[in-house]
């Protein structure tokens, strides 16, 4: 066999080995990843979870409480890795009527603790996040803020700490823990978006003023406003320090 055709037997040879993994890869339901794009260069661009302590996303809202249900609901003052101009109408004036992303949390009481004036209630839930570029949310209709396209959805588990300052009123502070366990893509301008993904392990914090309603119920609402941040990616290994006795 002469050289020229080792050398164009050896190619035929490799392209097919390519095509077979290519092949391989679709009927197992995988893309191909091309260098430079972790995902291959069709995947949509990723927002809401950035790493290394930056804020993923901050909130503007509302917490209301009627007996061991409560619901949260308003809208993300800050995406990361998304524009303002994209995130809002209006880049500078923030509020439920500018805003193209909401949320609504739904969750029911697990625990409850009093120590003097401090007030503590755990809970777990959901949290639902929505496209929504039509502005129809109204902090006067609760549901309006579940209105658009389902974006993401984590399992949430939260503590309130209410600190009563006087009869009927007092400071709110809350933490979350929460798992995402829903990643849609959606469009913006023709650009493909994904808000966080499937797996990612995220921290949440607000703080605001609570007032109490109803002291039999009871019922009581919080407005405040909070930020989340990345604790854990998917597929991320935990390392625990080997102690040797």
């Amino acid at each position: 066999m002469s050289r020229y055709l080792r050398i164009i037997l050896t190619i035929l040879l490799s392209i097919v080995g390519v095509l077979l993994v290519v092949g391989y890869l679709r009927s197992a339901g995988l893309r191909p990843v091309q260098a430079g794009s972790p995902e291959g260069v069709n995947a949509p661009t990723k927002v809401g979870m950035d790493i290394g302590g930056k804020n993923a996303y901050e909130t503007v809202g509302r917490i209301d409480q009627n007996g061991g249900s409560f619901i949260g609901y308003g809208y993300l003052n800050h995406v990361s890795s998304l524009a303002d101009n994209i995130a809002f109408s209006d880049p500078i004036n923030h509020s439920e009527t500018t805003a193209y992303f909401t949320y609504f949390v739904t969750s029911t009481l697990t625990s409850h603790s009093v120590i003097t004036s401090v007030f503590i209630i755990d809970s777990v839930g959901y949290l639902r996040i929505f496209y929504n570029p039509t502005h129809t949310a109204s902090f006067t209709n609760p549901a309006s803020f579940a209105a658009g396209t389902l974006i993401a959805k984590s399992k949430v588990r939260g503590q309130d700490i209410l600190n009563v300052q006087s009869p009927n009123k007092g400071v709110a502070t809350g933490f979350t823990e929460d798992e995402q366990i829903l990643a849609t893509p959606f469009t913006i301008n023709t650009q493909d978006y994904q808000f966080g993904e499937v797996g990612l392990l995220e921290r949440g914090f607000y703080t605001g003023e609570g007032t109490r309603t109803d002291s039999v119920t009871p019922k009581s609402f919080v407005i405040g406003s909070g930020n989340t941040v990345v604790t854990g990616l998917p597929g991320q290994a935990i390392f625990m320090p080997v102690i040797n006795h």
